[in-house]
């Protein structure tokens, strides 16, 4: 729908893997209720649960099981005192790979709405995700090369920096200012599961790693509404049609230049885009398709790459990584009902309202 300069757009985000957005907190076993008879984690509305706790005289009993009794979890509480934990949950995810793994304790949790508790989809973390393609994709068409001192920061604004005249006046803008994403619609409690963190290497082995998130499920559908500000976007050569052919672009860089490097597995699932654009989003998914470091440095974006990951993880062993042509010599992956799925790949399909 037009508005004068604006355009909006009805959008549809379908997870085509395992996705992950997190709000920075974890909850272990002594926080949720883990029934291991249906394989479901329940997340626990701590201020109701501790007004049942006061008014049952049990809080004394609580708060010295979360000092004292390390080994226990919240179900062996709840089965000490007889406590119906049900009326206390929020609400019940699928348990998935976790229970397969005696070490499993933690819980990263999905970012959620602060006012509704629901998983929503952040529009900045669509909104970061184009950025970085179209990033990338100027770099190629502008056949751009960093120099050696050079910060991501300045060679993003010499891409997107656009000199704005109006009524005589010269103003620097950033050219993406003329894109607005909005948050997307709630995302249902049933569409969460729980992932693991699996690494694979050049082989096709995979080393699982005791790392659990909650996760939105493939085949979901996410709403939410691009805003195109043609006075910026359209007046300097950018348009929605161009914005997911970078996306496009941008997709097939990091296949040629770093996934197609590693061994695919007869499970692996596939996760073809059929109707929109393919774009990756959200944690766990790997630096590769977070940065514009390979189509920037080219031949030398390994070594790039490789240096990078030296001075960030310095136990990392990322030491051989130039020897072997690839880095990071791992690419991020996770098991959904007995599948390999990369993390947080989609399928962005964009109609005009």
């Amino acid at each position: 729908m037009k508005y004068g300069h604006l355009t909006t757009f009805n959008c549809t985000l379908t997870t085509l893997s395992p996705l992950f957005i997190g709000d920075g907190k974890a909850v272990t076993k002594r926080e949720y209720y883990l029934d291991a008879l249906t394989k479901k984690i329940g997340m626990v509305d701590l201020p109701r649960f501790s007004t049942y706790l006061i008014e049952n005289n049990l809080l004394d009993a609580y708060e010295r099981y979360l000092l004292s009794e390390k080994n226990k979890s919240l179900a062996d509480f709840c089965r000490e005192h007889n406590i119906d934990i049900q009326p206390y949950i929020q609400y019940w995810i699928d348990a998935g790979i976790a229970l397969q793994d005696a070490k499993f304790s933690e819980v990263n949790l999905f970012t959620k709405d602060a006012s509704t508790k629901q998983p929503y989809i952040p529009g900045s973390s669509i909104k970061g995700a184009i950025r970085t393609a179209i990033c990338a994709t100027k770099i190629v068409q502008k056949q751009r090369k960093a120099t050696e001192y050079e910060k991501v920061k300045d060679i993003e604004n010499s891409l997107l920096s656009i000199v704005d005249v109006e009524k005589g006046n010269a103003a620097t803008r950033d050219l993406l200012k003329g894109l607005q994403i909005s948050d997307s619609e709630p995302v249902p409690y049933d569409a969460l599961t729980l992932c693991d963190k699996e690494d694979r290497f050049r082989d096709g082995i995979t080393n699982k790693l005791n790392v659990y998130r909650e996760c939105i499920i493939p085949r979901t559908k996410i709403r939410f509404v691009i805003t195109i500000d043609h006075n910026l976007l359209t007046k300097y050569g950018l348009d929605i049609k161009q914005l997911g052919e970078a996306l496009e672009q941008f997709d097939e860089q990091c296949y040629d230049s770093f996934t197609s490097k590693f061994d695919e597995r007869e499970n692996d699932a596939n996760m073809a885009v059929w109707k929109g654009y393919p774009i990756t989003i959200g944690g766990g998914c790997g630096y590769v398709y977070k940065t514009f470091s390979y189509p920037l440095y080219r031949e030398k974006a390994v070594s790039f790459v490789t240096n990078q990951m030296m001075r960030k993880f310095k136990n990392g062993k990322h030491q051989n990584d130039e020897k072997i042509g690839i880095s990071p010599h791992t690419d991020k992956k996770t098991v959904y009902k007995d599948e390999f799925y990369p993390m947080g790949r989609c399928e962005l399909a964009i109609a005009e309202e």
